[in-house]
């Protein structure tokens, strides 16, 4: 059986997934041929919000795996 997740890594899981989320909106701003500096900083964040509410179970999964792939490198080194 699988252990739960203990509340203070889903925080910083939720916390991982929204950063990549406005990162993602980073991405389309550019991509969209748009400035970033044309935004406020919190237009990106509530449209990382909205990215993340739309792409949450992918955007968890990967923010898990960046934990767990920086922590480990922290315990090599």
């Amino acid at each position: 059986m699988a252990e739960a997740i203990p509340i203070i890594d889903q925080v910083w899981i939720k916390i991982e997934a929204l950063r990549l989320a406005k990162n993602a909106v980073k991405i389309d701003i550019r991509d969209r041929g748009l400035k970033l500096k044309d935004f406020e900083a919190k237009e990106i964040t509530k449209l990382g919000e909205l990215w993340f509410d739309r792409h949450k179970a992918e955007l968890i999964g990967q923010a898990a795996i960046t934990l767990v792939l920086r922590h480990r490198k922290r315990l090599i080194q």
